[in-house]
Parts: structure tokens; sequence; C-alpha cells
């Protein structure tokens, strides 16, 4: 389906794993933003932009005012039924309008109902309605017509342009027969038939402005709840991926609001964050540090302690914008774990340099002992005592320094 193709197409993840892309096609989401959902089937209540609902909420509004509206006008003006005599049945039709009307608010407000069904069936009924208030008020030269055109505007709304023109179709034809109606009993003049092809043209016009204006903006919502989707996802990204960070991270705004922190921060601040807290909450030391930075002052790289007993922290300020400094992310370094970790460090050095020396050490050391060994030898042939008690002394010294390393 086209919603999926865009949803795959719009989704940084399965690009990668999907398969190779067919051309697209005149009118697909890859060219036109999802115009061929425009022209398919009707849409679900859920998919349809809230601002086309609200329209569909003030127009009935408009319908329960003007069929109070007429009848009251009907009730205190009898001047206006100078064509028909039927006052009664002017008013029952009012009553009539303001009832349905009333009943629509019901599936308007709960949106249970597919969109294109309410604009047919209140599109009907105001032709009905208004087509017969138009023939009982003298035709339309009166203009109760000209209350058609909102009917028609709002028919716009509909996905399907097929549908608009059926409806502006339907209008139109109400208007011509009202007014053939009228010619038969009463003026058989051209005016009234020029009057009903204009008012037809004005119909006509009014439902396929709307119809494209509606498509415009149903596309941009579309495109706007995909980019909606698309930072929800990004935000999320992002907070796991500081929530892994091994450092403590707190992302602060201008006003010094902690936005986002992972359990490394909370952990080392020893501190509970709660929403929008304020950055002198997690530590009044930090707190000063922020403001300094913020006024451009250089920070020193001395660490600062947290509490009296507290971990000895360093706070790196990372800016957002690189023009301006209105906020930041405040990364921290927990000294006393890196001190330790130097210090381990350093011994482990040092005891690699111990064994180097003593490697070092024991090669000469092995040579010399051999070599009292070959003059030990030599004395005794020799018969030497003098010789016999130097090697003697360095078979001694050299096992000493053997025992010390």
């Amino acid at each position: 389906m086209a919603s999926d193709a865009a949803t795959d197409a719009g989704h940084p993840l399965t690009m990668p794993f999907s398969p190779t892309p067919k051309p697209p096609s005149q009118g697909s989401p890859d060219e036109g933003g999802g115009w061929s959902r425009l022209r398919g089937a009707s849409l679900k209540a859920s998919e349809v932009p809230d601002a086309f609902w609200r329209s569909l909420r003030h127009l009935n509004s408009f319908r329960v005012f003007l069929a109070i509206a007429l009848g009251v006008a009907g009730m205190l003006a009898d001047q206006t039924f100078h064509r028909f005599e039927y006052p009664k049945l002017f008013q029952a039709t009012c009553a009539v309008y303001l009832l349905v009307a009333l009943l629509f608010r019901s599936p308007l407000m709960d949106r249970r109902e597919r969109f294109e069904r309410q604009v047919g069936r209140q599109a009907l009924v105001d032709i009905v309605c208004l087509t017969l208030l138009m023939q009982l008020s003298g035709g339309n030269s009166s203009g109760v017509g000209l209350l058609l055109i909102v009917t028609l505007a709002a028919a716009g709304m509909l996905s399907e342009t097929r549908m608009v023109l059926f409806w502006s179709a339907t209008a139109t034809l109400a208007v011509l027969g009202e007014q053939i109606v009228q010619a038969l009993a009463f003026d058989g003049s051209a005016g009234g038939f020029a009057r009903a092809g204009f008012l037809s043209l004005g119909l006509f016009a009014s439902a396929l402005l709307s119809n494209v204006l509606a498509k415009g903006t149903l596309a941009a919502s579309r495109v706007a709840d995909e980019k909606s989707r698309q930072a929800e996802s990004m935000e999320r990204i992002n907070e796991r991926v500081i929530q892994e960070l091994p450092y403590a991270v707190m992302v602060v705004n201008g006003n010094g609001e902690v936005l986002q922190h992972n359990a490394r921060a909370a952990e080392l601040l020893d501190v509970h964050f709660f929403a929008h807290c304020g950055i002198g909450h997690c530590s009044p030391r930090l707190a000063e540090m922020w403001q300094r930075w913020c006024a451009g002052e250089t920070l020193p790289p001395h660490p600062f302690q947290v509490g009296r007993e507290g971990r000895r922290l360093r706070a790196r300020f990372i800016e957002l914008e690189s023009t301006h400094r209105e906020g930041a992310v405040v990364v921290l370094e927990d000294m006393t774990e890196l001190e330790a970790q130097a210090q381990r460090m350093k011994l482990a050095s040092l005891g690699l340099l111990t064994a180097n020396l003593a490697h070092e050490i024991r090669n000469p050391l092995s040579a010399i002992r051999h070599a009292a060994g070959l003059l030990k030898e030599d004395a005794r042939e020799a018969d030497s005592a003098t010789a016999t008690k130097l090697t003697g002394i360095i078979d001694s010294n050299a096992e000493r320094l053997n025992w010390l390393v």
C-alpha cells in the first residue's frame, strides 16, 4: 500500500534492508507526498486532520444557527411567503433542519464514522432543505440558494474529486429543478434561469477550489505527521544513547533547566531529578560554573566536590549552538574514580618496570656467577688460596643480589 511505502521510505532504519525500489509512478508518495492516497479509497477517521473535523463542526453550528434564524424570520415576516401560502411548511422545514443538525453533533464528536460519509450525509440534507426553503421563499431571487455555496465548500474537503463533482452536480440539478418549477408556476422569464446558471457555476467553483485546498492541507498534514514521528524517533534514540553513555550527561536549556539526564548523573550528583528542575538543584557549585560559562568565561580544569564527603567531579560544557550559548550538554567525570584508575595504572606501570629491571639484572648476574665458577675451578687446579677466597666473595654477593631481585 502507498501508506506502507511512505512509512518505509521515511524510516532511516529500514532503508538498508528494503528491496530495490521501483521507479516512482505518477501520483506516488515519492513524487506527490501521498497524492495517490488522496485519489484512492476513503480516509479513516483517524487519518483526517483535526482542522477538517473542526471545519465540519463549525459548519454544523452554522447549520443550527441558520435553521433557527430562518424559522424565526418565517414566523415574524409574513411577506416572506408572497408566492406560496405555506408558512407552516416553511417553519416545519426549519424545524426538521434544526433537528437533523442537532443529530449530526454526536457523530462529529466521537469520530467513529468515516469523514466522507458524514460529509455526504450533511451535504444531502443541506441540498434538500435549502432547496425547499428557497422554493418556499420565492426562488433563487431570495438569496437562500447562495447558502449552498457553504455546503459545497465543505463537500470539497472530500478526498475524491469525483465525489465533489457528484455533490456539485446534485446541488446544480436541485437549483435548476427549483427554477423550472418556479418558471412553470409563476415566472417564465430568462432572468431566473440566468441566476440559476450563475449560482450553479459558483457551486462548482467553490467546491473545486475547496477540494484543491483540502488536498494541499491533507498532504501537508501527512508530511507534518511524518516529520513528527521522525522527531519522536530521534528523541527516543537520543535518550537511549544518553542513558548508555559511561559518563554522567545532562542536557540543559538556556534557562538552566535540565531537559534530559542519565542515571549516571543522578548517581554522581546524588539528587532526584524532576521535570524542568534547575541546574542549581543538582549542585550550587555546578550552577555557579554554569553561570560563568554562560557569561563567556573560561572555566578552570579543577574539579569540584559534591557535598562534604561526596565525589570530586569535573564538569565540561558543550554548547548546543556554535553561534551563541543557549543551552549545553553538561558532561560530568568522576575524578575520584579517575584518580584511582590513574593510581592503579601507575602501580601497574611500576610493577612492569620492576619486572623489566629484574630481568635486566639477572642476565648479567648469571654471567658473573658463571664466570666466578670458572675462576673457582682454575683456582682449585692452581691451588691458589687467594683466588679461591675472591671467587667465594663474588659468589656470595651474586647470591645476595639474586635474592634481592
